[in-house]
């Protein structure tokens, strides 16, 4: 948005105008939801190159949750890797996701959804209450299968 914003200001001549001008020509060319989130980020000395530089920060931020997230969402128990390698990786994967209150849900859940061992499995499902509690039953029952 910034590079074709620049440029149709440039095109216009805008880019040469008072900087109240080309804030309101921003505002203008974003609408909606958009306006809002760069009120939100506006302050008194607000310049259109600032706003420009948050608004580019925030859907970054976006993005990389989302990125991380979905990679969340896709990680699965390895053929030869044991549980409780399986948890350590996706406790790790699970860093950047930004869960908040709900991580140890989303952690607990996913985790006994994504193992191999379907018998395992239907075990910790029936005991779910934290993560560590999941953890602590894959380790118990794991010692026991060797």
């Amino acid at each position: 948005m910034s590079k074709r914003f620049r440029s149709w200001m440039s095109l216009t001549g805008n880019i040469n105008k008072p900087e109240d001008v080309k804030l309101s020509q921003l505002h203008f060319s974003l609408g909606g939801r958009r306006l809002a989130l760069a009120d939100s980020l506006s302050g008194e000395n607000t310049t259109m190159e600032s706003l420009i530089g948050k608004l580019t920060e925030y859907y970054t931020h976006c993005e990389s949750r989302c990125r991380k997230r979905l990679n969340f969402w896709r990680t699965r128990q390895g053929k030869s890797e044991d549980m409780m390698s399986f948890s350590t990786r996706l406790k790790r994967v699970a860093e950047g996701c930004e869960f908040g209150e709900e991580k140890n849900k989303y952690l607990r859940d996913f985790f006994v959804h994504s193992l191999l061992d379907e018998r395992i499995q239907s075990e910790l499902w029936e005991k779910p209450k934290f993560f560590e509690d999941v953890i602590e039953a894959t380790r118990k029952r794991e010692s026991e299968l060797r």
